[in-house]
């Protein structure tokens, strides 16, 4: 049988995706040893696409993006990371403060063992003191 070339075949699939204009995501506080693709948009959508958000802050512990928009608890949304995720939430709650022009919203990705090796990922939308979602997968 024969042994195959784990550097080659990872280097085949960063070329792919160089080819289909994704780009790795760098930062000097994480080392990793594989890169990660960047991502610079959310599209936020409830039964009709309500915006695409650029994201402000993007590291190993989440994602973070402001809205204008509203969300009633117990709305179902979606969010839809460019290319790469799509998951399904559903609203707690969601406030706004008498000085806040926008809400802001961050995604916490936590890793859990389910055994039998499968990884069960968990994302909670945390807003902080503006209200909260959660959705997994």
């Amino acid at each position: 049988m024969r042994q195959r070339d784990w550097d080659a075949a990872y280097n085949h699939l960063l070329n792919r995706a160089g080819f289909a204009g994704m780009g790795s995501a760098t930062t000097s506080a994480e080392q990793r040893k594989h890169p990660r693709f960047s991502i610079s948009s959310v599209t936020v959508t409830a039964k009709v696409e309500i915006a695409t958000e650029h994201i402000i802050n993007a590291s190993a512990g989440g994602i973070a993006f402001s809205c204008a928009f509203s969300f009633m608890p117990g709305t179902l949304i979606q969010l839809s990371f460019e290319k790469y995720l799509t998951l399904d939430a559903t609203v707690v709650h969601c406030r706004k403060n008498e000085n806040e022009s926008e809400r802001k919203y961050s995604i916490q990705c936590k890793f859990a063992d389910e055994g039998d090796g499968k990884q069960l990922l968990v994302m909670i939308m945390d807003m902080n003191t503006l209200g909260k979602a959660s959705a997994s997968i």
